[in-house]
């Protein structure tokens, strides 16, 4: 706990809880902070306490690049071999 000498006013102790992504980044919640959890801890009123619980948004899936040019490239690969086939039975 933190106590401003000019003002009087105290700061509560925290204690907050994320969930980290791979790439060290913290997954994106509904809380202000990016947190999962935030507990504060007030010591000027005994056993005091405030907790703050947040929801994960859900992720939305982006398709990487290479994907789509992998598609394409097995549906013109496919028409190919299609077109090759059809082409002998004449």
């Amino acid at each position: 706990m933190d106590m401003d000498p000019t003002t009087g006013s105290v700061t509560p102790d925290e204690f907050s809880f994320a969930i980290l992504k791979g790439d060290g980044t913290e997954a994106p919640t509904t809380g202000p902070s990016g947190a999962l959890l935030i507990v504060d801890f007030d010591n000027a009123l005994p056993g005091a306490v405030t907790t703050r619980a947040f929801q994960i948004l859900p992720a939305q899936a982006v398709p990487e690049p290479g994907v789509l040019a992998l598609a394409f490239g097995c549906a013109l690969s496919c028409s190919a071999v299609a077109l090759k086939r059809h082409g002998r039975r004449s």
